[in-house]
């Protein structure tokens, strides 16, 4: 039989036989991501199908098992993660403090929403410092803005901005599959509110 090769999502690898006898497979315990009948009754020129799981690792993985006797490579396409926030134009994702282009918003926005793309479940969370613990605390409401979030999108709500200084916020986001965390494929952004803009010749206290 040939080495064949299984999609990332999982699903029946067909190995190609000529027997019309059972066909016996042999699968090493240490893989198991691989199933298939113990005895499969060949015909000739047929096949046996084996089965792989869904991958979530980002290299290809490889196991060797025996069909008939035979020795037969095994090779999984590796996962392709991605997540993609759908920013407006010329807002940039923040990989340190000071870099990066912050999300602005007016001092009488009350919310906005953040279309998401993604295929792997994500996680969202503010997080400020908290003098009380000594270390900053992850939570969806720092106050003066909030937000709540399914698969496809994060939604923010505000409260006005009503003095005359800017205020910001660290948002951030990180994904996972099950067991397997993808923190790599989230984003950190800053989001700013604007305040409000004095009239000509007035002054601010």
């Amino acid at each position: 039989p040939p080495d064949c090769e299984g999609a990332a999502e999982g699903g029946e690898v067909k190995v190609p036989v000529s027997a019309n006898v059972e066909v016996k497979v042999e699968i090493p315990e240490a893989i198991d991501w691989v199933s298939t009948s113990p005895f499969v009754k060949g015909l000739k020129d047929s096949e046996v199908v084996l089965y792989v799981d869904a991958s979530y690792e980002v290299e290809v993985r490889e196991a060797t098992v025996k069909v008939g006797g035979t020795a037969v490579k095994i090779s999984q396409a590796a996962f392709a993660p991605y997540y993609d926030m759908e920013l407006p134009e010329g807002v940039g994702m923040f990989s340190g403090f000071g870099d990066g282009n912050p999300l602005v918003l007016a001092a009488d926005c009350t919310s906005f929403t953040i279309p998401v793309s993604t295929n792997m479940s994500h996680y969202c969370y503010f997080a400020p410092w908290d003098a009380s613990v000594g270390a900053a605390v992850e939570t969806n409401d720092v106050g003066w803005i909030k937000f709540e979030y399914d698969d496809e999108k994060i939604v923010f709500t505000l409260e006005p901005n009503t003095t005359y200084l800017a205020r910001e916020e660290y948002f951030y986001s990180g994904c996972f599959v099950g067991d397997h965390d993808f923190g790599a494929y989230g984003s950190c952004i800053l989001i700013r509110q604007d305040g409000l803009v004095p009239e000509a010749g007035a002054s601010v206290v």
